[in-house]
């Protein structure tokens, strides 16, 4: 069987290196389209606490968000950047939707969908 584009979904730091170097190794064989692919959930920015302290929580819940998706993309460019086959990066927000539902849209077009599994520390 051949691949032709295969999306590997990253959601946390200490697992993407793992996760890109089996992309990297699948995509170098088939020569395939890699795309990463980061979902923002924004479920995370509606914090239980009432006005005006509940938009300086979401404030910084946005801001560790986005630090954490800056460093999984600057992952990906470091992994991918000197490669042979095409890559892409895409950073989706959830929309207040379950952030799995929007991985599974986002593959609909892959072959192959690079996942972790569940991690019970986290």
């Amino acid at each position: 069987m051949s691949y032709k584009t295969i999306l590997v979904h990253l959601n946390q730091e200490k697992r993407a290196r793992a996760l890109l170097g089996v992309g990297v190794d699948l995509s170098t064989r088939f020569d395939a389209h890699l795309i990463g692919c980061h979902v923002f959930p924004s479920y995370r920015l509606t914090p239980p606490l009432p006005p005006p302290f509940s938009a300086d929580v979401a404030a910084q819940i946005r801001a560790t968000i986005e630090a954490e998706q800056a460093a999984l993309k600057a992952t990906f460019d470091d992994v991918t950047g000197h490669q042979p086959f095409v890559s892409e990066w895409r950073s989706v927000t959830a929309d207040k939707r379950d952030p799995a539902s929007v991985v599974i849209e986002q593959s609909h077009a892959a072959e192959l969908v690079i996942a972790a599994q569940p991690d019970p520390d986290w």
